[in-house]
Formats: C-alpha cells, structure tokens, sequence
C-alpha cells in the first residue's frame, strides 16, 4: 500500500463501518455547506481560493506536479523529493487534521446551540461534550504521550516552544507548551459548560480563545524557519 494510497483510501481508522480518510477531511469541505461556515475554513479559502486547499496541496506533493494558488508556487521544487516529503507531513498535520480537529469543536458549539435537537442531545453525554472528545483525539493523536512524541497537530506547539518562551508550563502529562496547556484547560472547561443550558456566551468565549491559540504553533514554524533559512542567519 502506498501513503497516496492510506491518504485516500484510510486504513486504521473506522467510523460507521467505513475508514475515515484524511483526504475526506479536506475534501469535505468543497462540498458541505455546513463546513464552510466555519471561520477557519473560510480564513483559509479567502487566503487559498479552494475549500479543499489541503487535498489540492497534497495530491500535488505525492504526485510530484507543480502547485500553484496566486502568488504561491512551488515550481520546479514540487518534483523534488526532499521538499515533497516536507509538504506531506507538514500540510496534513498541520492544515488538514488541525482544521479537521477544530470541525469537531465547531460542531460541539452548533450542537450546543441547536434548539431544534432535544435536550439530550444538546447537552447530554452524547450531544455537544462528546464532540469534545473528537476534537482533542484528533488534536493529539492516539499515539501521543505528552511529549511531542506523536503525529498529531498537539507536537507542534510542543516542538516550537522552547525557541518562543511558551515552554514554561506544565500540562501535567509531560507536556510545557502554553498553547497546548491553554488548549486542555478550555477543553476541560468546556466539558462542564456544554452539560447545562445558559452558557453560550462562555462557550463562545472559550471556542474564540482556542481558535487564536491554534494559530500560534503555525506562525512560530513559519517564523523559526523563515529565520532559518534566511541568508542572513545562513
């Protein structure tokens, strides 16, 4: 099996009898009017020009062709193995699974304030508190131990910290990024919020926070490596 292959046909992950694919979770977005509300899919398409910018990204990257959006191009370099690597890794864990998990939370929010769903589901175990559990298992990853030793979107707060000063907290499992310290805490917070009616302005709240917090491990990568590479530190 190829990884074009596991990125379009799934293999471990099965949901009501079929695999999840991470390519769906980009994908989904060109079709599902209910996806494209949400403001990081629409931060993205107004940067992108494409709802589904990830699965464009990416099929490029493993078929080794040029991608190109606007401004941006990778030209000649789409075909080299090194960069296609990079692109790979970077964009699903970083673009299509962190967006992915944050649909789960966004879904927790709609869920919650969906007056046409019985109370159960609103705020029983199974209605907005459970998306809770979706979003930070796809945020962490089943692999990850606290450390930034998995290959969820959790490792890279993680892994930019110390270069950033955001390392001086404790998650409890290990883990010292704030911005993952700051995720958990909202996350746990929400969990209690979302079992009772009248909180949807501290629900808001809290989803606003998380949202900004997300943006914080990309912009540290893309200033630790523009930095980098940069002639000036060469």
């Amino acid at each position: 099996v190829t990884s074009k292959g596991i990125y379009t046909n799934g293999k471990n992950s099965d949901s009501n009898g079929e695999f999840r694919t991470i390519q769906g979770f980009s994908k989904d977005y060109a079709t599902n009017t209910d996806y494209q509300t949400e403001p990081f899919a629409i931060l993205a398409n107004n940067f992108w020009g494409a709802w589904d910018y990830g699965d464009q990204h990416l099929i490029a990257a493993f078929d080794g062709t040029d991608n190109s959006y606007g401004n941006y191009a990778t030209g000649a370099l789409g075909s080299d193995h090194g960069a296609r690597k990079q692109i790979i890794k970077k964009v699903i864990k970083f673009q299509v699974v962190m967006q992915f998990a944050l649909h789960e939370l966004e879904a927790g929010l709609k869920k919650y304030n969906d007056e046409s769903l019985p109370t159960a589901s609103r705020y029983g175990i199974g209605g907005a508190v459970h998306a809770l559990d979706e979003w930070w298992a796809f945020y962490a990853g089943s692999l990850e131990a606290g450390t930034a030793n998995g290959f969820g979107p959790y490792i890279l707060a993680e892994k930019r910290s110390k270069n950033f000063g955001t390392n001086t907290c404790n998650v409890g499992n290990g883990g010292v990024s704030c911005v993952n310290k700051h995720l958990i805490d909202r996350t746990n917070n929400l969990k209690v919020l979302m079992q009772s009616e009248g909180n949807s302005a501290e629900i808001l709240k809290d989803v606003k926070c998380m949202r900004a917090l997300l943006k914080v491990g990309p912009i540290q990568g893309c200033l630790e490596y523009a930095y980098k590479s940069s002639v000036a530190s060469a």
